[in-house]
């Protein structure tokens, strides 16, 4: 069964789908709860895995990055939720990281052909991954924090609904 999230289209984007058994029980008693339960869930997945790639990247001191790397719901049919892992940059962006992929996935030396600089070497900076590390080290782990995250968001829904009959 394929375990990812993507990740706004961005190189190294992955998918998690689904929570086939929870759904299918949910489904038959609360079909709107289910689906509430399971984009919320896969929100929480998404969320581990931002925690996860910002502790990486401030490890090796990437602090604008780390603090660039957020996590969104992103509009999907109500079966099928969707939540990205991405890092924030543009002009509009909080933290503008535009250079988080050099450090992802590095550079090549390059050789500067013209001007003042001719044949001068450039460029090379050493790959330091630190989605990719997170993204392996939650798939590896996903039955877990998948059961860890629907308990507490299902606990935390049945708390709101008790509250709520509370006051009628």
């Amino acid at each position: 069964m394929p375990k990812t999230i993507r990740n706004k289209g961005i190189q190294g984007g992955f998918e998690i789908f689904g929570i086939q058994e929870i759904s299918k029980i949910l489904s038959d008693v609360l079909p709107r709860e289910a689906e509430n339960l399971m984009r919320s869930t896969m929100d929480g997945i998404a969320s581990e895995i931002r925690k996860k790639a910002a502790a990486n990247a401030r490890n090796r001191g990437l602090r604008t990055i780390a603090k660039a790397i957020k996590s969104r719901r992103k509009k999907s049919p109500p079966r099928k939720p969707v939540s990205l892992v991405f890092v924030e940059h543009g002009r509009q962006a909080k933290h503008d990281a535009y250079f988080w992929h050099f450090f992802e996935y590095g550079t090549d030396l390059r050789v500067i052909q013209t001007g003042k600089y001719a044949g001068r070497a450039v460029g090379r900076i050493q790959e330091q991954p630190y989605i990719r590390p997170a993204k392996d080290a939650i798939i590896s782990n996903i039955d877990n924090i998948t059961k860890e995250q629907f308990n507490k968001k299902l606990s935390s829904r049945i708390k709101a609904v008790q509250k709520k009959a509370a006051f009628r």
